[in-house]
This record gives C-alpha cells, sequence and structure tokens, in this order.
C-alpha cells in the first residue's frame, strides 16, 4: 500500500485501470445486476484501499434508513455491521451532508477527509468510524447525486490518508457511475409505472387493450383476454378499425400512447353503452341465482369498487360484502374479482 503522496497526477497504470471501470459502468442492458456491488472490488484496487463502500441512507417517519450497503474488503461483515449502525444513528456528524438536502459543494464531486474536516484524525467522523470498524480510517469520498438527491455514497476507506492523485481517480468514475445510477433509477420506475399500468387496466370494468399501429395485441385485461378467446377475429378487426379512426362505431376507442424511443400504441378501450350494465345484471342474477343482496354487491363490483366503498354504499358491515364476493365467486366459478367482472361482461 502506498504511503500519502502530495502529487496530483496519477500513474499512467492507475488512468488505465479507471477507464476500465468507466467500460464496465458505460456498457449497460436491461435486467443487468446494480452496479455498485459490481465495481467495488474494482474500486478498492484503484484507490489503493483497504475498503470499498457504496451505501444511501433516506429520511423516513422513523428517522434514519439505510436503503443499501455494500462493502468490499477484510472482515466485510464485521464492518458492515457496525457501518450499519454508525450509518443510521441521528446524527450528521459522521455523513457530513445533510441527508434532505446536500450541500451543492460536495455534490459530484470527491472529497479527501481532510477536505471534510481539516482536523480529521481527531474529529468525531473519525472516532465513529473507529468504533464501529475496530480501526481508524481515513476516507476518499463522494456524494453522487442527481440535482439534491443523493443517488450513493461511494468512497474507499484504509488507515494511511488519501492522496490527491487518488481523488482525481475518482473523479474520473463520477460522470459515467452518475449516468449508470440515472439509468438504472430509470428502468426501476419504469417497471413500477408498468406494474401500476397492469393493475389499473385490471380494475377497470371494460375490455381494455395496448395495440401497435400494425395492429398487433401487446397487452390486454382480463376483460380483453375473454372477449379475444370469444370471438377473437371479429374483436382484431374491431380493434384495427379503432385505431385507423375510419370506423368511429366499432364500439371501441383508441388513445394514442407517447413512448419514445419505439413505434406508435394505443390504449383501446372497449364502450359500453349507457344501461348494458343494468340490463346485463338483469340476465347473470336470473342465470346465476343471485340473491337481491348479491346482485347489489356485484352491480358495484363490477363498476369497480372496493369492499369498503360498496359497504357504505349499501349501508352494511365490510365483513358482510366480503362474505357476498366470497358467494358470488362460488356460484360463478370464478377466483378473483377480475376474473368475476369479466364473467360479468361474457357470460351467455
Amino acid at each position: 500500500m502506498r504511503s500519502g503522496n502530495p502529487t496530483v497526477v496519477p500513474r499512467a497504470s492507475d488512468v488505465e485501470r479507471a477507464r476500465d471501470l468507466v467500460r464496465t459502468m458505460e456498457h449497460y442492458k436491461p435486467g443487468a445486476p446494480p452496479i455498485l456491488p459490481t465495481i467495488l472490488p474494482a474500486l478498492r484496487g484503484v484507490l489503493s484501499a483497504t475498503t470499498s463502500t457504496a451505501y444511501r441512507i433516506m429520511l423516513g417517519d422513523d428517522g434514519r434508513q439505510l436503503e443499501f450497503l455494500h462493502m468490499e474488503g477484510p472482515g466485510r461483515q464485521r464492518m458492515c455491521q457496525g457501518f450499519s449502525e454508525l450509518a443510521t444513528r441521528r446524527t450528521d456528524a459522521f455523513t457530513h451532508y445533510r441527508l434532505d438536502r446536500p450541500q451543492r459543494s460536495q455534490r459530484n464531486l470527491p472529497m479527501l477527509s481532510s477536505e471534510l474536516e481539516p482536523d480529521w484524525r481527531n474529529s468525531t467522523a473519525a472516532q465513529l468510524l473507529h468504533n464501529a470498524l475496530g480501526k481508524r480510517c481515513d476516507q476518499l469520498r463522494v456524494l453522487i447525486c442527481e440535482d439534491d438527491t443523493v443517488l450513493a455514497w461511494v468512497g474507499v476507506l484504509r488507515e494511511e490518508p488519501f492522496t490527491a492523485a487518488e481523488k482525481t481517480l475518482l473523479g474520473m468514475l463520477v460522470p459515467p457511475l452518475q449516468a449508470r445510477l440515472r439509468l438504472e433509477a430509470a428502468f426501476d420506475r419504469s417497471d413500477l409505472v408498468a406494474a401500476a399500468l397492469t393493475a389499473s387496466l385490471a380494475a377497470l370494468s371494460t375490455s381494455a387493450f395496448i395495440v401497435s399501429k400494425r395492429g398487433r395485441v401487446e397487452f390486454s385485461n382480463p376483460l380483453g383476454q375473454a372477449l379475444l378467446s370469444r370471438a377473437g377475429a371479429d374483436i382484431m378487426e374491431a380493434l384495427r378499425s379503432a385505431i385507423s379512426g375510419h370506423a368511429p362505431d366499432s364500439g371501441f376507442e383508441a388513445i394514442p400512447l407517447a413512448l419514445n424511443g419505439t413505434s406508435q400504441h394505443f390504449l383501446v378501450i372497449q364502450r359500453l353503452a349507457r344501461g348494458s350494465a343494468a340490463a346485463r345484471l338483469q340476465v347473470v342474477a336470473q342465470r346465476w341465482s343471485l340473491t337481491p343482496r348479491q346482485t347489489q354487491v356485484l352491480a358495484l363490483l363490477v363498476e369497480g369498487h372496493a369492499n369498503k366503498i360498496i359497504a357504505d354504499r349499501l349501508g352494511c358491515a365490510r365483513n358482510t360484502v366480503e362474505l357476498h364476493v366470497t358467494a358470488l365467486f362460488e356460484k360463478t366459478q370464478t377466483h378473483s374479482r377480475s376474473e368475476l367482472a369479466a364473467r360479468f361482461w361474457t357470460h351467455h
């Protein structure tokens, strides 16, 4: 391990190793493992550190919460435990930045421990770190941020002070690491949006489809799936007519979706004639031998209402509604609310 060296210029071999890390961060495929635990072993080597670390602390209703912690180095398990306890304490003496909104002077800028606190060795932060990890450590770290939000604290630890040259090396990694973390966060959000869209379409009391410009059905909710299984060819023709705009009486409404980087798609929803639900309710109530109360519950259920709303509307307890819903499942041989709604609209 090298001793403290005031030079600002890194060695050529270290620069090349840092460039290898940059190439690793720039190569991304959806579904790839998170980049932080992937690069920590190499980061430890590039910066001649004993330990490399990445973590993120969030402020919640219950105080500080450690969202993630990755460490690479000897005694990793013991260090993780000590670091976790230290990171979530109600003090900024250790983190040296405001968790809710880090100081601009610290965002995306590598910092030596002496820049955080001139007398680092005798500082409260150094003592806390010593107590948690069982040894005295110098640190070199960077707050990877997007605007005023911390994406990750990334840094390295060792006994000897880090150098300006090593700070320069860490600075080389900041832009690609920030871009990679932003990309990973975007894909996480897209997965969340996709799950919310699926749940929302499933809750609709009418058939819904996502259709490509060429008329290919990319997704359909349970009611849409039931409709396709009954009259696939006719429904496909109606969907194509709806997205072309040439047949306003197709029974479907097409809404263009704005998607960057892909061909145009449409959200296509079946239009239900006013009063059609009431008319169908009379038919299925007789066919399924429903009681008057079960019929009332079914009418509200297919409109997408939750049990609490149904109970409030009918002036009964939520447990009573749950019993009626269970009875409806048994009489219709279905297992979920979406399946029951699909059966309601497609049963002959």
